[in-house]
This record gives structure tokens, C-alpha cells and sequence, in this order.
């Protein structure tokens, strides 16, 4: 927890990590994952516009994986082996369903539970070449945008069934090695924040309230919310409603601190009831909100 120093008159913030849960649910059966490269094109007519685009292909198909293992090995969720190097394995064909027995052969080799598989990523620039003449001599001209085309799988060993399937396009992406490559290391990060819960920073409020209460600064400010939260309580019944709503308020971010969502839940709506305020209801709604993603986390999780 950081305390921020961009104070106003009557509130300040704290910052927190939070856990949020993937776009998809994955069985928490599945704990680590073995990842493979298997876009690699073997390069044909050498020194032509064909080969370019093909080795642009790979190093994006690289970048992909990059970006897509620094999200999951950023997370509890799993644990993340690459068993193959970035060669394409000669008895690994490209772009269909890999058999199982290779995908059990693969997951054995760390003992893996799942194969999460990079089938493909192309570029079409090599479709919309132009050719010009200058001085007689023939040069070929390689479009200025172009789409990515990338497909993935993750196969799970236990089951025998290809659990998550996605292909999809980045569309109109100026033609550079470089920016194809940060394209597909971006898609990377966002493939991995599918299947994998990721940590994101959030902010919350907490009031100054009156002089006594104000006593629980320097709590916050070391992150002792049980010390600050025994200064809260006792103006949570206060006559004031506005300094009431403000200690329960303080008193469900010292429940959510201290991982206890279910009395943050409680001291929230208590403050709504006191005082309906926007900063009170936004509040409410980022407590119910994590309360949901709790269900989530526990179910990917298998807690």
C-alpha cells in the first residue's frame, strides 16, 4: 500500500494491488501450463519479399510469447514452462490440431497439465506486393499497412480437449518490422490476461474527518488498519451523519485492507444509509465489485 500525497480538502487516497480474475475461467486442475511456439514458417525463395515477411512473421510469433509469459509468470495462477526451444520441431506440423500422444509427450517433459500452443501469426504483407520499374529494373514495394492474422490453443492433457481456441486479426498496422512485433507483443499480454487472474493498481478514498479523527493519519500512512480503524469506530454512531457516513466509510477500507470483504460490505452500506454521497455510492460499487471477482479468483483458484 502507497500513500499518495495529492490530497484535497476533506479526503485523500491509498493506493492497492488487486487481484482481477480472467476473461475465462480455467480449471484449477490446470497449474502449470507449457507453452510452445509452433508459428514458424519454413522460409522459401531466399534473398525474396516471401522470406521478409516470413522471418517478420517469427520474430512477431517470438514478441507473442514474450508478452503472453510476462503476464502469466506475473501472476499465482500458474506455473509456466517452455519445454521446446523456439525451433520449429520437424514432427510438429503447423496450423492443425497437434496430435495427443505429442501433446502428452510435450506436457512430460515438466510434467505439465495443459499445452498452451501459438498455431500461427502471419502478416499479409507478402499478398499485396506491387512491382515497379525504374530504369528497367524490376523492385517489388511491400504494402504500407498490413493485418496480423494470429490463432492460438491450449489443450488440456487430462480431458484430451482443446479448451480455449482464439484467432483473430489486428487490422491496418503500419508495415514495420518493429511495430508488427510490438502489435504481437501486446497480443501476447492481452491472451495472457484471458486465461491468467492479473494484479492492477487501484485507489481508494479516505476522509479526514474531524480533528480527532484526523488522529489516524499516521496509521494509514504505516499501514496499521487496526489501530487506525479503533480511532474510526467510535465516530461511526457520531450525532453528525456527514461524520458518521465518513467513519464508515474509513472503517470499509480498513475492512477491505485487511482482507475482509464481507465487513467492508457491511460498513459501506452503513455509510450510504448515513449520507449519499458519489464518493460513498462509487465506493460501494468497487467493494460489490470485488466481492464478485472474490467468486471468480475462488473458482479459478479451486478455493
Amino acid at each position: 500500500m502507497t500513500f499518495l500525497q495529492f490530497a484535497c480538502m476533506t479526503t485523500s487516497y491509498v493506493s492497492m494491488q488487486v487481484l482481477q480474475p480472467a476473461d475465462i475461467i480455467i480449471s484449477p486442475q490446470i497449474r502449470k501450463i507449457a507453452i510452445m511456439n509452433n508459428s514458424f514458417f519454413p522460409f522459401q525463395k531466399p534473398n525474396s519479399i516471401t522470406k521478409k515477411v516470413s522471418e517478420i512473421d517469427s520474430l512477431a510469433g517470438i514478441d507473442f510469447i514474450s508478452g503472453l509469459v510476462e503476464i502469466m509468470t506475473s501472476s499465482p495462477r500458474y506455473e509456466v514452462t517452455l519445454p521446446y526451444s523456439d525451433d520449429i520441431t520437424p514432427d510438429i506440423p503447423n496450423h492443425i490440431d497437434i496430435d495427443w500422444n505429442l501433446v502428452e509427450k510435450i506436457c512430460a517433459i515438466d510434467t505439465a497439465d495443459a499445452l498452451l500452443v501459438l498455431d500461427s501469426i502471419a502478416n499479409n504483407g507478402d499478398n499485396n506486393i506491387q512491382t515497379v520499374y525504374i530504369r528497367g529494373e524490376q523492385y517489388a514495394i511491400l504494402p504500407g499497412r498490413v493485418n496480423l492474422g494470429i490463432n492460438i490453443k491450449l489443450y488440456c492433457l487430462s480431458n484430451k480437449k482443446i479448451i480455449d481456441n482464439q484467432s483473430w486479426k489486428i487490422n491496418d498496422i503500419y508495415n514495420t518490422e518493429q511495430n508488427i512485433c510490438d502489435y504481437a507483443y501486446s497480443a501476447g499480454k492481452k491472451y495472457g490476461k484471458r486465461i491468467t487472474p492479473t494484479w492492477k493498481d487501484v485507489y481508494r478514498n479516505y476522509f479526514y474527518g474531524n480533528e480527532e479523527m484526523q488522529k489516524a493519519v499516521p496509521y494509514v500512512r504505516t499501514q496499521n488498519w487496526t489501530d487506525a480503524a479503533t480511532i474510526w469506530r467510535e465516530f461511526t454512531i457520531d450525532k453528525n451523519p456527514r461524520i458518521a457516513a465518513m467513519s464508515c466509510f474509513n472503517m470499509a477500507l480498513a475492512s477491505e485492507m485487511l482482507d475482509k470483504l464481507d465487513l467492508a460490505k457491511s460498513w459501506i452500506d452503513m455509510a450510504v444509509q448515513k449520507r449519499n454521497d458519489p464518493i460513498i455510492i462509487q465506493y460501494k460499487n468497487a467493494i460489490y465489485k470485488r466481492i464478485d471477482d472474490e467468486k471468480l479468483l475462488n473458482a479459478a483458484f479451486g478455493d
